[in-house]
C-alpha cells in the first residue's frame, strides 16, 4: 500500500507539472488551422514538455508509463491532429528508449511510434465530433494500448489494477486541466485580436482608421517605394448635417465609404482619418492610369452614388480630392502636407 501511495503522491506531483509547463511552452492558443510548420513546433513543444515529466517521474522513481507523459499526446491530437501528435510521440518514445537502452524501454518507443501514426488518421477521423466525443476517443485510443502494454509485463494485479485506475484518473484531470489552460488562453487570444481591431478599425465605418494609416504610411516610406496619397473630403458635409441631422451624416459616411472600397482598385486602402476627411494609399506601380485620371475615377464614383435618404430624397454628393507623391526624400509628414495643400486648392475650385 506504502508503494501505491508514492505512486500516487509522485503522479499528484507531475499532474501540477504538467498543467504548468504544457502552458508556458505553448504560450498560445492554438487551433487545427496552423500551418505544417507551426503543428511541427506545437508537437515540438509537447514533445519537451513530455520529456520534463520522464525526469520527474524518474526522480521520484516512478517507472509506471500509463503516467501524464501521455498529456501531452492527447492534448496534440485533441486541438491540433496531424503531425503534432506524431512529434511529441517520437520524442518522448525516445526519451524513454534513452532511460534504459533495454527491450522494455524499446518497446516503449515502438508502442508510442505506433500511437503517434495512429493519432494522425484518427485526430482526422474525429475532428467532426463534439469535443467531449473526440476528447474521450482519443484518449482512449492512447490510453489502451499503454495499459494492455503495461499488464503483458507486470502482471494482471490488483496492485497494477489500482494503479492503472489512480493513473487513468489523473490522465484525465490532467487533460481537463490542459483544456481549461488552452481555453483560457485562446479566450485571451480572441480578446487580445477584438482589442487590437478597435484600434486600428474605424467604429463608424469599419474601415481602417487614422491609426492604420499611419502605420502604413510609414511602412510604404520605410520601404522607399513610390507611394501617392489621396486626400479626400465630403464637399459641404456640414451642411448635409445642419439640414438632415447628425444621424443622416453618419450614414453619408458609410456610404461615402462603402461607395470607394467597393472599388476593386481602392479596396482596404481607403482610411477614416476623422470626421469627413478619408485618405487613399496606393504604390505607384498599382495604379492603372495617370494620377489625374484617378482623381476624376474618385470623383465620378461619389458623384455618381447620390445616398437616398429614408423617404427616398437623393442627397447629392461630391468630393475634392488633393494628391502627394513620395519621392526618395519624403517622410509622412512632408507628403500629408503635399497632399493637403492640393486638397485646399481642389476645395476652392469647387467653390467657384
Amino acid at each position: 500500500m506504502f508503494t501505491i501511495f508514492k505512486v500516487i503522491i509522485s503522479d499528484f506531483s507531475i499532474l501540477i507539472t504538467a498543467s504548468y509547463l504544457f502552458s508556458k511552452l505553448t504560450k498560445k492558443g492554438v487551433n487545427s488551422e496552423l500551418k505544417f510548420f507551426k503543428k511541427i513546433q506545437f508537437g515540438i513543444y509537447s514533445g519537451i514538455t513530455g520529456i520534463l515529466l520522464l525526469v520527474f517521474s524518474i526522480f521520484f522513481n516512478n517507472e509506471f508509463m500509463i503516467d501524464l507523459r501521455l498529456v501531452p499526446i492527447v492534448i496534440c491530437s485533441f486541438w491540433v491532429g496531424g503531425i503534432s501528435p506524431f512529434v511529441a510521440s517520437v520524442i518522448i518514445g525516445s526519451g524513454r528508449y534513452f532511460y534504459d537502452f533495454s527491450d522494455k524501454g524499446f518497446r516503449f518507443f515502438i508502442l508510442y511510434l505506433l500511437i503517434g501514426i495512429s493519432q494522425i488518421f484518427i485526430s482526422h477521423l474525429f475532428k467532426e465530433y463534439s469535443p467531449a466525443k473526440r476528447l474521450f476517443l482519443i484518449f482512449a485510443t492512447i490510453q489502451i494500448p499503454v495499459i494492455l502494454n503495461f499488464l503483458s509485463y507486470s502482471g494482471n494485479s490488483w496492485a497494477n489494477w489500482l494503479l492503472i485506475l489512480a493513473s487513468v484518473s489523473y490522465n484525465t484531470i490532467g487533460i481537463i486541466l490542459n483544456n481549461q489552460f488552452l481555453k483560457d488562453m485562446e479566450d485571451r487570444k480572441v480578446s487580445y485580436q477584438k482589442l487590437e481591431k478597435a484600434s486600428t478599425i474605424d467604429y463608424l465605418t469599419k474601415i481602417p482608421n487614422r491609426f492604420s494609416f499611419d502605420n502604413q504610411l510609414k511602412k510604404d516610406l520605410s520601404e522607399q517605394e513610390s507611394t501617392i496619397l489621396f486626400l479626400l473630403d465630403i464637399n459641404n458635409f456640414k451642411k448635409i448635417n445642419d439640414l438632415y441631422g447628425h444621424a443622416t451624416g453618419d450614414e453619408v459616411l458609410i456610404h461615402f465609404s462603402a461607395i470607394l472600397n467597393e472599388h476593386p482598385q481602392i479596396n482596404s486602402r481607403i482610411y477614416r482619418l476623422g470626421g469627413d476627411e478619408f485618405a487613399i494609399l496606393l504604390p505607384k506601380r498599382d495604379l492603372h492610369a495617370s494620377i489625374e485620371d484617378f482623381r476624376f475615377l474618385i470623383k465620378s464614383l461619389i458623384q455618381e452614388n447620390p445616398y437616398v435618404e429614408e423617404g427616398y430624397e437623393l442627397i447629392p454628393l461630391s468630393t475634392s480630392v488633393g494628391i502627394g507623391v513620395s519621392d526618395v526624400e519624403s517622410n509622412s509628414g512632408l507628403l500629408y502636407i503635399s497632399a493637403d495643400k492640393d486638397l485646399y486648392h481642389d476645395k476652392a475650385q469647387h467653390k467657384i
